[in-house]
């Protein structure tokens, strides 16, 4: 397997940012659509510029990444031949299969640590703006305080749980032999270029 050329990157880039794009625009409409349905809402009156903007934010951003990221497996499947049937997917997924319960979820939750951290962040802060804003008592620079002081404590609890994570992990590592195909593809490329620059020396 040859190194990447930077044709292929250049390739790669365009198309992971034209697919990125789409699911911006995706998430923008859903976002612009949630923002339309809760303006029939008693609670629509009571939402401040931050609130509305998260509401058409969050969606847009959540479908980017998604859109990016699973564009990027599939330009994978479809360039460098990897997939789900991939001799390397197959064997780690036996791997996996093979595993106690217990080290299943903590491995599937450290595969997908970063997507369940956002997401978690932010579920939170919008409950919290939905909290927030149903006070008819605070006034909207009261409710931008308070929201943003439950952000941080949000973000602290987050990155705590993802440091104690990764602590569990260390001491608790889930030894998967195989290649993971869709993260792991670059160091097998660089393993097998370096493995073929040495046999040529030779």
């Amino acid at each position: 397997m040859k190194l990447v050329t930077k044709e292929e990157t250049n390739t790669f880039y365009n198309d992971i940012l034209k697919h990125g794009f789409v699911g911006l625009g995706i998430g923008t409409a859903v976002g612009f659509g949630l923002l339309y349905y809760t303006r029939k809402r008693p609670v629509y009156k009571t939402y401040g510029g931050f609130a509305k903007a998260f509401t058409v934010l969050a969606p847009a951003s959540i479908g980017m990444v998604f859109a990016a990221e699973q564009r990027s497996f599939a330009y994978d499947r479809e360039a460098y031949k990897f997939g789900d049937l991939h001799p390397d997917e197959i064997a780690r997924q036996k791997e996996i299969a093979a595993l106690p319960t217990s080290q299943r979820i903590i491995y599937y939750i450290s595969q997908n640590k970063y997507k369940m951290i956002v997401g978690a962040w932010a579920a939170s802060v919008g409950g919290s703006l939905w909290i927030i804003n149903r006070d008819k008592i605070m006034t909207q620079p009261q409710k931008v305080v308070q929201a943003r002081m439950y952000a941080q404590a949000l973000t602290v609890v987050l990155l705590l749980g993802t440091l104690g994570l990764t602590m569990y992990e260390e001491k608790h590592p889930v030894n998967i032999k195989s290649y993971d195909y869709q993260r792991d593809a670059w160091k097998r490329m660089i393993e097998e270029e370096e493995a073929r620059l040495n046999a040529a020396k030779n």
